[in-house]
Formats: structure tokens, sequence, C-alpha cells
């Protein structure tokens, strides 16, 4: 990337839209926080949503994030949702698509546990990859889950979305 505005494309995670934005190094350096920096994208799609872009100071995208816009309607589904904070869906974005979403714990030093997108998000969690300090995960508890079961509408059949133990062995 040279310090020039390049124009750069990206695939919606949420709606599968193509999105095209520019891009400089300059753009990149002054929103630069912990290793990584921010760009909100424009809203687009249905339900409303921008995008949340997260790019290293050499300019490769290190991820993307659905951010739901306000709906004044909430979302009816056919079924129930229950997924963890690895889908990079809030609670309260969750809450307006109908999802439940159940945090799983990001582990610090092996002391220090918060919720993953409620505690701490995304960018936190790159800057402490990128320190001396020793990152973990720990599953949503059993509980959670109940919990989430007990709160939903029994005439609709439940789907459970959730990290594989493989993929999550990754962050421990």
């Amino acid at each position: 990337m040279t310090n020039n505005t390049d124009l750069r494309t990206l695939l919606c995670p949420f709606c599968n839209e193509v999105i095209t934005f520019e891009l400089s190094l300059e753009m990149i350096r002054k929103r630069l926080s912990g290793g990584l920096a921010t760009i909100q994208l424009s809203s687009h799609g249905n339900p409303p949503h921008s995008l949340l872009v997260y790019i290293d100071e050499e300019g490769k995208i290190r991820g993307v994030y659905p951010k739901i816009e306000e709906i004044k309607q909430k979302v009816n589904l056919r079924f129930n949702y229950i997924t963890d904070a690895s889908c990079e869906i809030s609670p309260e974005e969750g809450a307006v698509l109908g999802v439940e979403v159940l945090p799983y714990y990001v582990v610090i030093d092996g002391k220090e546990r918060k919720a993953y997108n409620q505690d701490i998000f995304f960018a936190e969690v790159f800057e402490l990859l990128n320190s001396d300090s020793s990152i973990g995960s720990d599953p949503v508890p059993v509980d959670a889950f109940v919990n989430a079961y007990h709160k939903l509408n029994n005439d609709k059949p439940i789907i459970v979305l959730t990290m594989s133990q493989k993929y999550s062995e990754g962050l421990t």
C-alpha cells in the first residue's frame, strides 16, 4: 500500500454485500491504537448495519464485524437462536435480531476473566496478543445455556451455534 488512497473491497460477513471503501496509510496511522486502526464503514443492508474494520499498520484487514443499527421493530424469526460471543454479535444486537448471545470468557494472565463482547472486545484482545500477556478462554458456563433455554419461546424450535472446541483451543 502506498501513501496514496487505495480502493479496497470486502465481503460483508452479515449480508454478503460487496463493500468498496477508500484507505490510505495516513488514515491508518491517524487511527492506530494498540497495533490496529478501526474504521467504521457506512450503513447498508437489511436490517441496516455498518461494518467495523480492523486494519493493522501494514494495511492488512484483521477483522470485519457488523454493527447493527437501531431497529424500531424486532426481527421475528421462525426459530429460537442461541449463540456465543464468538459470532461477534453484541448482546444488544442479538436482542434486536432475536438471537440470545452468551459470553465466553477471555482469561488474561491466568487470573482476570472478562466477558468477550461485553467487557473486552476484538481490538483489546488483539492488543493483548501482541503484548507479553498470556491469553486463554473459558467456555460459556452451562448455567448460562440453561437460563437462556428458559427464556425462549417454547413454540419455536431451537438452534444453538457455538464455537467448536477445536477452534477454541487455539486461544489457550
